[in-house]
């Protein structure tokens, strides 16, 4: 079995050199594409922020791995009760809010992209596990109705201990992402070797990241590293692409996408936007989504 590699990034990497990133794999990666055990490079996570804070790495990143060819996603670390915290549902409307306001500022959602996934792991303001679990499960379902496309339901992101606790009946529609490192050994990259709770979720399960490598063009600390359960043409057909996942050594452009749907997005900003136009948009992005969102209350 082949399965599709891909990495998640954030600031914690600093500046990435996202050519040398897709061109230059580590050894150990090289060997597993060699053995048909991973696809090259095609895909990455990119964080668009965490709580209040936007990722000053989520733009640049966000660009630069499509300029190689790479699908994105972006992932939003949650934190219950930064902004409502006696309410859970207006709490995680006031958080999708902002994640689509960050979002106008790279043009929104698009067809050929992962959509968005919750990073669930941490509970600094202490919230109640009741308060968390319908947060969580707000947050998912109000980003979800806001894209508008039956292939990006909101993924979510965990790993076994906190989803043990935090955790809710997740949508038929989401996938879940599993955080479990392993000792990186062609032989564990199976899936039997997938931890046993993830897969109780069967068909839902379809993201591992399954640990960390020093990569070229990552200078600034190690990254992880992810596959997602399956061969490139299942990933396509799972998302709905309509044009083949382009491999590590493709062109330095993505190719253009038919979308599969309409989503609701802010359109892109066009060099001659001024910051007062920028900063205007993305505040009338920010009340239109609050709005929608208060619809799935």
């Amino acid at each position: 079995m082949t399965w599709t590699l891909g990495i998640d990034v954030s600031k914690f990497q600093n500046v990435i050199d996202w050519p040398t990133v897709v061109k230059t794999p580590p050894a150990w990666i090289v060997t597993q594409i060699a053995s048909g055990v991973v696809s090259p490079l095609s895909f990455a996570w990119i964080r668009i922020g965490q709580g209040t804070q936007l990722d000053p790495q989520f733009e640049r990143n966000w660009h630069e791995a499509q300029a190689q060819g790479l699908r994105v996603g972006a992932y939003y670390a949650a934190i219950p009760g930064e902004d409502n915290p006696r309410d859970p549902i207006a709490d995680a409307q006031a958080a999708a809010a902002r994640l689509f306001a960050w979002f106008s500022q790279v043009g929104g959602v698009q067809g050929h992209q992962m959509g968005v996934a919750l990073d669930w792991e941490i509970n600094p303001n202490k919230a109640p596990v009741a308060y968390c679990q319908a947060w969580g499960a707000q947050f998912c379902a109000g980003t979800t109705a806001a894209i508008k496309n039956p292939h990006q339901a909101t993924a979510v992101y965990s790993y076994q201990s906190w989803w043990t606790t935090y955790g809710w009946s997740l949508k038929a529609d989401q996938r879940l992402w599993a955080a479990h490192p392993v000792p990186t050994k062609p032989q564990e990259l199976v899936p039997g070797n997938i931890p046993h709770w993830a897969w109780e979720l069967a068909s839902q399960t379809k993201f591992w990241q399954f640990g960390q490598l020093t990569w070229p063009g990552i200078t600034g600390n190690v990254v992880d590293v992810d596959v997602y359960t399956g061969a490139p043409e299942v990933m396509l057909a799972d998302f709905g692409w309509t044009a083949p996942l382009v491999p590590s050594s493709g062109p330095t452009t993505a190719p253009p996408i038919t979308r599969t749907s309409d989503p609701v997005t802010a359109p892109a900003p066009t060099p001659a936007d001024t910051a007062l136009t920028h900063v205007t948009r993305a505040q009338q992005e920010l009340s239109q989504a609050a709005a929608l969102l208060k619809t799935q209350a």
